[in-house]
């Protein structure tokens, strides 16, 4: 519902302003999660106190859907803007492969969502080497190596005939 909320609400400020201030609260958002994981070992389960359940027993984490909502909105006010720096962004954004791998990752998104969590948990259990890194490293590093490995997994999941079906790729 706040992804069709955001899609289809225009805001009352230029793009260049929707940008920036998702851009800060992107990076807020981040800097509190990786504060977070600094005072917790590497621990799937170490946002628990920003999580809420729905009676489905659904988990939502708060934290991420805050900063979804900032990505999304920087995504989609990006090619509005016509100068600066957010204009060469929007230029390289453009590319057809980075609108490739864009597109095939968007695709890749829901089983990304369904098998990020078995990466992470599988990471942890082999004592994932990195871990000693300062967390301001570590946890920007650890959200690309387990999207990399989800969507790997997804993309050879999806070259199997009958499990294709299966991996939400589409």
């Amino acid at each position: 519902m706040l992804g069709y909320y955001l899609h289809n609400n225009e805001f009352n400020m230029s793009p260049k302003k929707i940008i920036t201030v998702s851009l800060i609260v992107f990076i807020s958002m981040t800097l509190i999660k990786t504060f977070v994981a600094n005072q917790t070992a590497f621990d799937p389960y170490s946002f628990r106190y920003m999580i809420f359940s729905t009676k489905s027993r659904l988990e939502i984490d708060t934290i991420s859907i805050v900063q979804v909502s900032a990505l999304y909105l920087i995504f989609k006010y990006m090619s509005n803007v016509s100068s600066g720096i957010y204009k060469r962004l929007s230029e390289f954004g453009n590319r057809k492969m980075v609108l490739a791998l864009i597109i095939s990752i968007s695709q890749a998104s829901y089983g990304i969502y369904l098998n990020h969590y078995f990466i992470t948990t599988t990471l942890k259990h082999i004592n994932f080497p990195f871990v000693d890194l300062p967390s301001l490293i570590f946890v920007p590093l650890i959200a690309v190596i387990i999207l990399m490995i989800s969507y790997g997994v997804i993309m050879i999941l999806n070259k199997v005939p009958i499990i294709n079906k299966l991996t939400g790729y589409h």
